[in-house]
Parts: structure tokens; C-alpha cells; sequence
């Protein structure tokens, strides 16, 4: 069963990347600048780290 937000989603995001020839850089910088000229506060959170646990 398809869910047609998921859908929508997909297509708005394949028709972004054809936008720039599915160039991930051009895409990304694209993203930057709607959110710098959005006007709203973005938050960005450090990495998580990870502890690994000794075998």
C-alpha cells in the first residue's frame, strides 16, 4: 500500500534533484540558501558519539 504523502515527498525531491542534474553539491547548496534566506532560526546539533562496547 503506498502512502500518498511518502509519495509526494519522493516526487518533490526527484523533481529538486533533476532541478541540478542530480548534482549532490548544487542540490545541497540549494537547501543552504533556502534556509538562509528563510528568515527562520535553524538549529544545528553536534554528532552523536557512539560508545562501543569492549568484546
Amino acid at each position: 500500500m503506498k502512502d500518498p504523502i511518502v509519495e509526494e515527498v519522493r516526487k518533490a525531491r526527484e523533481e529538486h534533484a533533476l532541478r541540478f542534474n542530480n548534482d549532490l553539491s548544487k542540490i545541497c547548496a540549494d537547501l543552504k540558501e533556502q534556509e538562509r534566506v528563510s528568515g527562520k532560526k535553524i538549529v544545528h546539533l553536534p554528532a552523536k558519539r557512539f560508545q562501543t562496547t569492549g568484546s
